[in-house]
């Protein structure tokens, strides 16, 4: 279950949510009822599958790989 964190400053938030195996973040006690409806809104939505940058490094230089061996092959 997707978990929001109250708490009274920023630093403290991140550190409790980070302790929770879903946490989605965290909002100001005293949070309106708009702020706290667009952070359930965005807990509740799945999360976009994003490329790390190690990922996105290692097909390059696969890439980059193929191509130097195309090139030795097309000249033998």
């Amino acid at each position: 279950m997707p978990t929001i964190v109250l708490s009274g400053n920023p630093r403290d938030g991140r550190r409790l949510s980070g302790l929770f195996v879903r946490g989605q973040g965290w909002l100001r006690k005293d949070a309106t009822a708009e702020e706290i409806r667009v952070a359930i809104d965005r807990a509740l939505v799945p999360p976009a599958r994003t490329w790390s940058v190690l990922v996105v490094v290692a097909l390059l230089v696969l890439v980059v790989i193929v191509i130097v061996i195309a090139q030795y092959l097309l000249k033998v």
